[in-house]
């Protein structure tokens, strides 16, 4: 936490099968533009997806090449997905 520097991170090598606390992981990461996660990561922990840095205040997952709230990406439950703050290929 408190990583404000941090511009993007992949966590897909993670080892999540015993996290039961994500809060606060993300706090004052408001850079970070892009997080990749295997199948396993907790996206239903409080705290485990990042507040989106893009405009529309959702991220982009590559996997379904769409626009997605925090809540859809918690909805859909976890999948191996990489997550931008912009669509790839756009100008911003």
């Amino acid at each position: 936490r408190y990583c404000s520097s941090l511009t993007e991170i992949d966590l897909s090598g993670f080892d999540t099968s015993k996290v039961t606390n994500a809060k606060d992981i993300f706090v004052g990461c408001n850079n970070l533009k892009k997080w990749i996660v295997n199948a396993s990561w907790p996206v239903e922990l409080e705290g485990a997806i990042p507040a989106p840095t893009a405009e529309n205040e959702m991220w982009w997952s590559t996997r379904d090449g769409r626009w997605m709230s925090t809540r859809e990406i918690r909805d859909r439950g976890p999948v191996a997905d990489t997550y931008t703050s912009a669509e790839p290929g756009s100008s911003t």
